[in-house]
């Protein structure tokens, strides 16, 4: 008459792991699904450039003239966005007081391409052509504080 060994192998509980592990994923895992989609990137401003007309020709710069240049169009490249939002331009004078904060709302369609967003502050007839020297922008997004992004420029005669 044969006699059943007792004796146990030691894995180290390893063993016993990977096969909880195996059954759950085999009993939970719809293996004819499609994986998910990867999740969209976070926010996050891809691009940030000025320019001195509305049509945005030419390289943008960072130098702007009293004389000759009448409006200051900011440029926003975002990506990872969707839905509504509003991007908060604060400009800073040469003397290091807020100017203005310009407020641009805009709705962006996809979180996986790019969208530019435009901001247009006029120079020519306002407040800013006497102030003249380097300004700083800073660009935040929605209710949240986090600077997303910052440039300065100077303004010249």
């Amino acid at each position: 008459m044969r006699t059943l060994d007792t004796r146990r192998v030691r894995t180290g509980g390893r063993g016993v792991l990977l096969c909880v592990l195996g059954l759950l994923l085999a009993g939970l895992w719809n293996w004819g699904a499609p994986l998910p989609a990867a999740a969209a990137p976070d926010p996050r401003l891809a691009g940030l450039a000025l320019y001195p007309t509305p049509s945005h020709v030419g390289p943008p710069r960072t130098t702007f003239s009293t004389s000759t240049d009448n409006v200051l169009c900011i440029g926003m490249r975002w990506h990872g966005l969707v839905g509504a939002h509003t991007a908060h331009l604060t400009l800073v004078s040469p003397d290091g007081a807020i100017y203005q904060v310009l407020d641009v709302p805009f709705t962006a369609r996809s979180a996986t391409e790019e969208q530019w967003v435009w901001g247009v502050l006029p120079i020519a007839g306002t407040w800013m052509s006497r102030l003249l020297g380097v300004w700083h922008l800073t660009v935040t997004l929605d209710d949240s504080p986090a600077v997303l992004g910052q440039t300065e420029w100077m303004l010249t005669q």
